[in-house]
């Protein structure tokens, strides 16, 4: 500063000129006020004539700013007139000013950039602009610590202590985003949004909304469904937020705590304890709904409703009955007033069920008032038997009404009984058994019934007349004839009425044996019809009697239409096969034709067969029913026209279609792989896949680019430090110079450590460690409280376990003490070393390190006990102990004189 005041000195009088024989200011008046125009000319060269007021003019550097030329040393000048009369010169422009010393270049230097900014020397420091000669901070940029020499230091959009504006510093948890504070890893920065509720990771629970920074539970309101809900926090944990519904819940009803007697029949419906439907509260000394109104007798329906006598409340309302009771009146309010089980004969077992005339009731029932085997009252109380009836019982004692013996019931009429006399003839035994001619009817003896007894002896009861029993005549002109039917079995003769040879009785009302039955129509007997492609005819040898029946028309059964018998035709897909025998012997059967089987002959209609319908060359029926290919499969036809069999479709085993064996599918995200150590081919995971969930047949459904699965199965990277790249979990933020990420992933530096680069890491280590900071260390060897130790504190001075003094400070060099003066007897020599008793504090030449000043005794005296704690407590001018010296004794006579026992005088 001193060098440019000088160079200004030289350049004001380089501007200004010599006058050294005259003023600069030269004044020349007329008489008449005005200036004389040859007086302007007394101006030197290098000055100029300027009016300085009406009527005045004076010699000037410059009149006006044209003077200060614009090169050399009046550059960027220009003419200043503010002040005296005699100091117009050519000054600096506004925005500029001599800055380099040199007094030929006028004024060189802007005022408006980073390097000169509204002065010289005046530097912008980084992050500023020059702007109307002020150092500006850039936009996005602040001057936040006070200090000039680093300029706009902070970063407004990334500053954590100065996000936005200076001082505005980010809570824990959140980063600076933009110049806005937001929860790590999110924009979130409402105070009140549910996953940052008043700081970042606080977050609410379900059922909470977050209000002023705090998570609360959401106010009543109604579901989807149109309930209303109200939740609470009763375990008064947040993470599980507010996890009981108070409208509902037993054990929390209207709030936390209130429970309902849910054992009792007692819940909470709309956040109120209240009754289960059907029952009541009725006593107030016992907790819930203890009474069931739909059944108590005492509370029917409602808490002291109580039902009449003898009733019993059903579905909350009085309206059964006691057992064997009954209420006949209709009238509920005088309860059940009959009782069924006595002798009442209107009300008997029930309400108005009378007794007949001859009935009685006992105990509630109706009995008959006579025995059931009485003709009046046989098997049901009053039923009495018809006339020509009598009472009798069956095997098991049953009582009914039966006629009497020689009577019947032939007209059917019940009211006139049993009317008919069975020892009639005309009714002999039955009704209108007719005894013939040649019979009457009389009582038989074995069986105790009427019968028509023949009058013909035995022995003439084998003629058409009387065949085989009086009155059986055989019809001789309509073919019949009496044989006896037992000839030849030596069992005796039985004689009946038979059709002869050829005939038969096949029109009921005609007598006799009207029809042939050598016809198509009565082939054989009657009604045997010979259906179409048969005809009647005898099939017996000539010398027996004739025996007709159908037989085929064509006798050829080879025929696919007779195919073993007459008419029998094969269905689809069969053949007419000789099945045995040869000639007339031969027997034919519809068999299925190659490839083909009746495979639903369980199933099929029997009068309409569908023959062998299964073509045993298709895949769902491959060489027998129901043998069904796999997917992987095609039914091939047999070698040589053999049976079909399944056969895979492929013979490539290599595929993930067919993986090793025909049909093995390889699964999501297999590969079809080689085992080179077997040779075999089987389905792998593919690369990047793997089956986590230890269920077979679900292939590998597991992703191993994860977090949960990084390059293998339950590989787990660090949820937010770590993630997983090509298998393998690596870290998320790779700069490993941050104390929070200190040379491996997520390692943080603890107090009073920061992150430094290691100088010479060996392979493998990491380059960077956490280190404690100048003046701390680590003392205490827990890795959690870091570098917890200030080495310039006096608990650890420089070093652990070193402890200052009270009476010393901890400084750089060491502890030191307090009081640096150590010529007092309270801190002699050394800090705090106090003098004793008949001690000085004294300056003495030191040996080596020692003080320079020592506690010396006193003129006198000395420490004769080696306590140091009582000083210097022997007087040694004592003649009887201690003259001089410790113990020194002077004899008897003498006195101690200056240190020397001597005589007495």
């Amino acid at each position: 500063m001193k060098s440019r005041a000088l160079v200004a000195a030289a350049v004001t009088l380089l501007l200004v000129g010599s006058a050294s024989s005259r003023h600069v200011e030269d004044f020349h008046e007329e008489a008449s006020g005005g200036f004389s125009r040859s007086l302007m000319a007394a101006c030197a060269p290098d000055l100029k004539n300027c009016q300085i007021s009406p009527g005045k003019f004076a010699c000037k550097l410059c009149c006006k700013d044209a003077d200060c030329p614009s090169t050399g040393a009046t550059a960027n000048t220009r003419c200043d007139k503010t002040g005296r009369a005699a100091t117009w010169s050519c000054v600096c422009k506004a925005g500029f000013d001599k800055c380099d010393c040199n007094s030929n270049n006028g004024c060189e230097t802007s005022l408006t950039t980073r390097d000169n900014c509204g002065r010289c020397g005046n530097k912008c420091g980084p992050n500023q602009d020059c702007i109307n000669g002020d150092c500006t901070c850039k936009a996005n940029f602040g001057e936040c610590n006070g200090k000039l020499n680093d300029g706009c230091e902070a970063s407004l959009l990334t500053d954590m202590k100065n996000c936005g504006k200076c001082g505005n510093a980010c809570g824990a948890g959140e980063e600076c985003k933009n110049g806005q504070c937001f929860c790590k890893g999110t924009t979130i920065t409402d105070p009140d949004s549910v996953t940052a509720c008043g700081f970042c990771g606080n977050v609410c629970g379900k059922n909470m909304d977050c209000s002023d920074g705090a998570c609360v539970c959401k106010q009543a309101a109604p579901n989807a469904a149109g309930v209303v809900e109200l939740w609470g926090n009763c375990d008064g944990v947040q993470s599980t937020g507010c996890e009981v519904n108070l409208m509902a819940s037993d054990t929390s009803c209207g709030k936390c705590g209130v429970k309902c007697a849910a054992a009792a029949h007692e819940h909470c419906l709309d956040g109120q304890c209240k009754c289960d439907a059907g029952w009541g509260d009725c006593t107030a000394a016992s907790p819930g709904c203890e009474t069931n109104l739909l059944t108590s007798n005492a509370n029917c329906g409602a808490c002291g409703k109580a039902c009449g006598n003898n009733t019993a409340c059903v579905n909350g309302q009085c309206m059964a009955c006691k057992a064997g009771w009954g209420n006949c009146d209709g009238n509920w309010d005088n309860g059940c007033e009959v009782n069924f089980l006595g002798n009442n004969a209107a009300h008997c077992g029930a309400c108005f069920n009378t007794c007949e005339t001859y009935q009685k009731c006992v105990a509630g029932k109706k009995q008959c008032k006579t025995s059931l085997n009485e003709d009046t009252s046989c098997g049901v109380c009053g039923y009495s038997c018809a006339l020509g009836e009598q009472c009798v019982t069956d095997a098991e004692d049953t009582p009914y009404c039966a006629c009497a013996p020689d009577k019947k019931d032939c007209d059917g009429l019940r009211g006139n009984g049993c009317e008919t006399d069975i020892s009639d003839p005309e009714n002999c035994g039955e009704c209108n058994n007719v005894c013939g001619d040649g019979t009457e009817c009389r009582l038989d003896e074995l069986t105790g019934l009427y019968a028509c007894f023949c009058s013909v002896p035995p022995e003439e009861l084998n003629t058409n007349d009387n065949c085989g029993q009086c009155g059986n005549v055989c019809n001789g002109d309509g073919n019949e004839e009496c044989v006896d039917s037992k000839a030849g079995t030596g069992k005796g003769p039985a004689y009946q009425c038979q059709c002869t040879a050829g005939f038969g009785d096949c029109d009921i009302d005609m007598p006799g044996c009207e029809t042939e039955l050598s016809t198509d129509y009565n082939c054989g007997s009657c009604g045997n019809v010979c259906s179409a492609g048969l005809h009647c005819a005898n099939t017996a040898s000539p010398a027996d009697p004739p025996v007709y029946e159908c037989v085929c028309d064509d006798q050829d059964f080879s025929k696919l239409t007779n195919c073993g018998g007459c008419g029998l035709s094969c269905a689809a897909n069969q053949v007419c096969a000789n099945v045995g025998g040869e000639g007339v012997d031969a027997v034919y059967e519809c068999l299925c034709k190659a490839n083909f089987q009746n495979c639903n002959a369980a199933d099929e209609d029997p009068t309409n067969p569908d023959g062998c319908e299964t073509d045993l060359t298709q895949p769902d029926n491959c060489g027998g029913c129901g043998v069904i290919c796999e997917a992987a499969e095609e039914c091939q036809s047999g070698p040589a026209g053999g049976p079909s069999y399944c056969a895979c479709k492929s013979d490539n085993f290599t595929t993930n279609d067919n993986c090793g064996f025909c049909g093995n599918a390889c699964n999501a995200n297999e590969q079809c792989t080689l085992d080179l150590a077997t040779g075999d081919y089987s389905c792998q995971c593919a690369e990047g896949f793997d089956s986590c969930d230890g269920q077979a047949g679900t292939g590998c459904l597991t992703p191993l680019n994860t977090i949960s699965n990084c390059g293998a199965c339950n590989q787990t990277c660090v949820a937010g430090k770590e993630a997983c790249n090509n298998g393998a979990c690596t870290c998320i933020d790779q700069d490993f110079s941050k104390p929070t990420n200190c040379g491996t992933c997520g390692n943080t530096c603890g107090t009073n450590q920061e992150c430094v680069a290691v100088a010479d890491p060996a392979p493998g280590e990491p380059a960077y460690q956490c280190d404690c900071m100048a003046d701390y260390t680590d003392c205490d060897g827990n890795t959690a409280t870091g570098c917890e130790a200030h080495l310039l504190s006096n608990s650890s001075c420089g070093a652990c376990d070193i402890t200052c003094s009270a009476a010393e400070t901890c400084t750089a060099s060491g502890c030191e003490c307090l009081d640096q003066d150590f010529t007092k007897p309270t801190n002699c020599g050394t800090c705090s070393n106090t003098c004793g008793d008949n001690e000085t504090c004294t300056s003495v030449d030191p040996v080596g390190t020692d003080p320079a000043n020592q506690c010396l005794c006193n003129a006198g005296f000395a420490d004769c006990d080696g306590n140091c704690d009582n000083g210097i407590e022997t007087d040694i001018t004592d003649p009887n102990y201690n003259c001089s010296a410790c113990n020194d004794t002077c004899n008897v006579g003498q006195v101690c004189d200056s240190g020397f026992c001597v005589d007495q005088a």
